[in-house]
């Protein structure tokens, strides 16, 4: 086995250690997110639960809030929102312009 060969797979073996080690700790990151997430989803639907039980309403859900002014358009499918529709390039006003002075007040050369 030639030393190109034998350092090609000692390579791949330490890169596929790595993936390796490295699914793992994602894998238990992933667990420990997941277990989180459903304790606290637990909790509040035991806290519902228990505010339905007592006739209340459930914790945190206040009147709706009323919609001032008329209802946004919809767009149609398929069409680009109004803050990504293409942008037109504009012309200056026709006529001539004057150079501004370094402080912007006038001519250049007026004081």
């Amino acid at each position: 086995m030639s030393l190109r060969v034998r350092m090609l797979a000692l390579i791949g073996l330490f890169l596929a250690l790595l993936a390796g080690a490295g699914a793992a700790v994602m894998i238990a990151n992933a667990r420990d997110a997941v277990r989180a997430e459903m304790a606290s989803a637990l909790d509040l639907g035991v806290a519902v639960g228990r505010a339905e039980a007592a006739g209340g309403a459930a914790p945190g859900a206040g009147a709706a809030p009323a919609r001032v002014g008329p209802r946004p358009p919809r767009a149609r499918v398929g069409a680009a929102p109004p803050a990504t529709a293409p942008v037109r390039a504009t012309r200056p006003p026709p006529g001539p312009r004057e150079p501004r002075g370094p402080r912007g007040g006038g001519p250049q050369g007026a004081g």
